[in-house]
């Protein structure tokens, strides 16, 4: 399900704000047959505000700031095809597009989080408009992966496990 919503507060005559926010939760669509629970599933969830505010007939100031999270249960692949370098029965069998199943032995997941802040100052001087622009963000973001599609340990196949976080900052 998700649900979405927006408000707006006009605060006076020379300021008005819109706030937004949403919510998102989904089970997933496919089994995990090595776990038993249900993969590719996700629930995210943010906020956002704009405040425009305008003190004098010259300057207009836009103020933005949004947070969003999101913890998926994702990315499990189906098999459509079987590679050829592994052994027998070690994967499902591949059905192409019907198959709805995997069995992996690691849990999928990426968790993220986003957040920023930024300031637009319009200012008319003498006919022209200086225009100054600044933010700021955030983002926080750690994948994790099976990229062996296998369900356990097999002699002489490896194990290809994947947690790969990523950060960053911009101003």
């Amino acid at each position: 399900y998700r649900i979405r919503g927006a408000v707006d507060v006009p605060f006076s005559d020379k300021v008005k704000g819109r706030f937004t926010a949403f919510y998102g939760n989904y089970d997933g669509n496919i089994h995990n047959r090595a776990t038993g629970d249900r993969v590719n599933g996700y629930e995210h969830w943010g906020v956002r505000g704009v405040i425009v505010a305008d003190p004098t007939d010259d300057l207009s100031l836009t103020f933005i700031a949004d947070y969003r999270k999101s913890d998926d249960d994702c990315c499990a692949e189906v098999i459509g095809t079987l590679p050829t370098n592994l052994a027998a029965g070690a994967l499902p069998t591949p059905r192409a597009d019907k198959s709805r199943d995997i069995r992996q032995d690691l849990v999928t997941a990426t968790k993220e989080e986003s957040k920023g802040i930024s300031l637009q100052a319009d200012w008319s001087v003498a006919g022209q408009t200086l225009t100054y622009i600044g933010s700021y963000r955030e983002y926080d973001n750690t994948e994790i992966r099976d990229g062996d599609w296998l369900a356990q340990a097999y002699v002489g196949l490896n194990q290809l496990h994947d947690i790969g976080p990523q950060t960053g900052e911009t101003q």
